[in-house]
């Protein structure tokens, strides 16, 4: 498609299922296909579809641990600690996301957060 992106294009419901169509149902808005657009002025939908393949392919490729943009807090935290924890249910380190979320502080994962789950079945 030789539409051309401007300095006012968004990710519509139509630029989507555009890519759906050009890429298949694999296709998603990542980080790094976002930021590309951004500064795609002048290139074509076209040019951008294969941008994307480009990037999908880097990025399976990369089996290096993807840093997690800071205002994604909830995952930073549950990856950090099942990594900590590899064997504790997933289930549990949300609910111990849950509690550390309504506790002053940050809301980094810390080793000791596993007994906050202790702490709250404990009776008062």
């Amino acid at each position: 498609m030789k539409t051309l992106i401007t300095d006012s294009y968004s990710n519509t419901q139509t630029v989507s299922e555009f890519f759906i169509e050009q890429i298949g149902d694999k296709f998603k808005f990542n980080v790094k296909f976002m930021n590309w657009m951004k500064s795609a002025k002048g290139k074509t939908l076209e040019e951008a579809a294969e941008k994307w393949f480009d990037i999908s392919s880097k990025n399976k490729r990369d089996k290096s641990l993807k840093k997690i943009a800071p205002q994604f807090e909830y995952n930073t935290y549950i990856r950090d600690f099942l990594k900590d924890n590899p064997t504790v249910p997933r289930k549990t380190a949300i609910e111990c996301w849950k509690i550390k979320k309504t506790q002053r502080g940050d809301n980094k994962y810390k080793k000791t957060d596993l007994e906050m789950i202790n702490k709250k079945s404990q009776p008062t």
